[in-house]
């Protein structure tokens, strides 16, 4: 540890990170309503954030922005370069798992693009790159005779600069000077490295005391904001309109707060879901937000959303389709079924309840009629039963991305569309993954991943392994099946839900 420290000695104050021996140090998943399914880790050497000069920053994957593990024996190092494979021996493999698992706790502390770790193994060191899709790793570094890699490496990691992000009007809270000074305050730094989302800001104690707020004064008034949920909390920029050549033209900020769904998996869509509140001109909206990574061969989940509108509008029998599904697993009335004079006439239906004011066996069956009634009523023309209000933002990320590589490859930098010039397609954004000239597509950010880009045997089925980050913003906010008020919401709710199946 004490070489890292010296490689790190130079650095700015506000780029220079901190060590600790992470190995006697039981370091729990990031988010406490998945960690019990995840098993916790224990990381040889952690780094802190770069400019973070808290002391208790090494307990919890916050704090942290990469991990060192370090090995004695050469025997452990899971990649055998003379063959250019794996190798699956019980120590090697144990030590690949350690890797991948502190990539997936540090993709998703800080939802990061793409997550760095290294491994040492005696005199060797090799830096690994995990995102999404695949992981890859870099050739053996030599540590005694030539070191220059690793320094080089933790310079650029601690060194990234994010894209600015220029809102007409972002929150107070997010302006560069109150930023600055918060960070500063609580001794936090730039909190910029390698593999962060730039459409991603950290949110600060007065976000936290203004969700409580906003909870407080909710109706009805929600739970109030836990502190185990600020992990969670943050603020993202949605682009709401696009230039022709997929550049940002207005921008919208929304402040992510409670985490309700994760898919904890490390190669996997890892889909998140949060509450949120939109930001605008001073007024805060309820809203829902989905972030998720896609495999390219997979339709985008907007123009999911856009045929399922279009199938909607153009059919007459959903009504019909409703009325037939609405009381699935009831009873069918039967009047005869009452009558009690002998064997024959038994029947599966319960007999209607005697005791005043209760519900009658068909009392769902009843108010569904007429629930359904008033949802098409507020549905008016569109028939859009069951379907979420999407509002317009980041459908794909990393498509905008390729669009813009896509209109550089073409020579039109400017992105401006020209007479006789042609848009791409989905299948012509898609054609990038593939790479050119033996390298893998260059985004400008990296919403799209390339690491699985790099099996030469696959390459042509890119679009099979690669991903593509997506976000959409969500008007229609649910509540969790489990919060159901009674029995009846509760059934109505997996009613619905197998219509829309």
């Amino acid at each position: 540890m004490d070489g890292l420290v010296n490689i790190v000695d130079h650095f700015a104050s506000e780029h220079k990170p901190a060590f600790s021996d992470g190995s006697h140090c039981k370091i729990a998943f990031p988010f406490e309503a998945w960690g019990k399914e995840q098993h916790y880790t224990m990381p040889d050497i952690v780094m802190s954030l770069p400019g973070n000069s808290e002391s208790n920053w090494a307990g919890s994957w916050e704090g942290i922005s990469t991990v060192f593990e370090v090995k004695r024996g050469k025997a452990e190092d899971p990649v055998n370069e003379a063959t250019a494979t794996i190798n699956t021996d019980r120590l090697p493999t144990a030590a690949l798992i350690q890797i991948s698992k502190n990539a997936r706790n540090l993709l998703h502390t800080h939802r990061l693009l793409y997550a760095y770790v290294v491994g040492i193994y005696n005199c060797k060191a090799r830096i690994y790159r995990f995102d999404h899709a695949a992981g890859v790793v870099s050739k053996a570094i030599d540590l005694k005779e030539d070191p220059f890699p690793l320094f080089d490496y933790i310079w650029r990691f601690c060194h990234y600069e994010q894209p600015a992000l220029k809102p007409p009007h972002a929150p107070t809270s997010l302006s560069a000077r109150t930023q600055t000074r918060s960070m500063a305050k609580t001794g936090r730094g730039s909190l910029s490295f390698l593999g962060m989302d730039p459409t991603i800001t950290t949110a600060l104690e007065q976000d936290y005391e203004k969700i409580n707020e906003l909870l407080k004064n909710a109706t009805p008034p929600k739970a109030p904001f836990a502190k185990e949920e600020t992990k969670a909390c943050r603020w993202v920029a949605v682009v709401t309109e696009y230039h022709p050549d997929g550049s940002a033209k207005t921008t919208k900020w929304y402040l992510m707060y409670r985490l309700r769904f994760l898919n904890p998996r490390l190669f996997s869509r890892a889909t998140a879901v949060w509450d949120a509140y939109e930001v605008e001109n001073g007024e805060w909206q309820p809203r829902a937000i989905k972030d998720a990574w896609r495999q390219l061969a997979r339709d985008r989940e907007d123009v999911l959303y856009a045929r399922l509108r279009d199938g909607l509008r153009a059919c007459d029998d959903l009504k019909k389709l409703v009325e037939e599904c609405k009381n699935f697993g009831l009873p069918p009335r039967d009047d005869s079924a009452l009558d009690t004079g002998g064997d024959d006439a038994r029947s599966d239906a319960p007999p209607p309840s005697t005791a005043a004011g209760n519900e009658s066996e068909y009392g769902l069956e009843d108010e569904g009629r007429s629930a359904i009634a008033e949802e098409f009523e507020a549905l008016g023309d569109t028939l859009l039963y069951g379907l979420p209000d999407v509002e317009t933002g980041d459908g794909d990320l990393g498509a905008c991305e390729a669009r813009k590589l896509w209109y550089r490859k073409r020579g039109r930098a400017d992105g401006l569309q020209k007479t006789g010039t042609s848009v791409p397609s989905d299948a012509d954004l898609d054609s990038l993954a593939q790479g050119e000239g033996g390298h893998p597509p260059l985004y400008d950010v990296y919403h799209r991943t390339i690491c699985a880009w790099l099996r030469e045997e696959t390459r042509k089925d890119a679009r099979f392994n690669e991903r593509s980050h997506m976000r959409l913003v969500m008007k229609t906010v649910g509540r969790p099946l489990s919060s159901f008020k009674s029995t009846k919401e509760m059934v109505t709710a997996i009613r619905d839900a197998i219509i829309g199946l």
